[in-house]
């Protein structure tokens, strides 16, 4: 066992293939080295969630901050910021949460507003930055999970709803192109092998199986 040295929640733990290891906790972020964790501080902001690719390049996503380290440089942006469109009319700030990456050029994000009534699924294709926001009228509209087999086929969980949407970056912008609802319920979390079975978890204990969903 290790310890971070802090009595905050570890948030979010990835291991890279060269056995890296980073661990988020509050707001500072955490690399395994020689047996102990060494903490690096990152402002302000909520750190949620992170992806280590190597010991040189991870991504950690939080309230309203994703963060990318590449070599010894790392740089904070705003969400707003990343794309070259911006946030719908009326939305300023977006909780970035769940991360799901291919590699370093292939990575998704979900995230939603401080109201909870709007989500957002950030794409990133090895050049740029794109999104698709979804809002509810009333109550709150939750992206809950993200998995994808390439930049053309994505597949996001919701939970309220319990629909599984097919997503596609359309290089400029993203696009649902289709909608399942394969529960009934509210999906909370995805897993999958590429080359095999993909598998949705739902409220009460239910699974449900997709058989090669790379090839469909």
């Amino acid at each position: 066992t290790f310890s971070t040295g802090t009595d905050l929640i570890v948030n979010s733990v990835s291991i890279s293939s060269d056995n890296t290891v980073a661990a988020v906790s509050g707001r500072n972020l955490y690399f395994l080295e020689n047996g102990e964790f060494n903490k690096i501080e990152l402002g302000d902001h909520q750190i949620n969630h992170v992806k280590v690719f190597s010991k040189d390049m991870l991504i950690a996503t939080g309230y309203d901050i994703v963060i990318i380290k590449d070599g010894n440089e790392t740089t904070e942006t705003l969400p707003k910021n990343l794309i070259d469109r911006g946030l719908p009319t009326g939305e300023t700030e977006v909780d970035m949460k769940n991360i799901f990456a291919i590699d370093q050029n292939n990575i998704w994000v979900l995230g939603s507003s401080p109201n909870g009534k709007t989500s957002y699924i950030f794409s990133y294709d090895g050049t740029r930055w794109i999104n698709d926001a979804r809002s509810a009228m009333y109550d709150e509209f939750s992206f809950t999970d993200v998995w994808a087999c390439d930049q053309s086929r994505a597949y996001i969980s919701l939970d309220s709803l319990g629909y599984l949407f097919h997503y596609k970056n359309m290089t400029t912008q993203g696009f649902i192109e289709s909608v399942d609802n394969p529960l009934g319920a509210p999906i909370y979390s995805i897993s999958a092998d590429p080359t095999g079975n993909m598998y949705i978890f739902g409220e009460h204990g239910i699974i449900m199986k997709y058989e090669n969903p790379c090839s469909k």
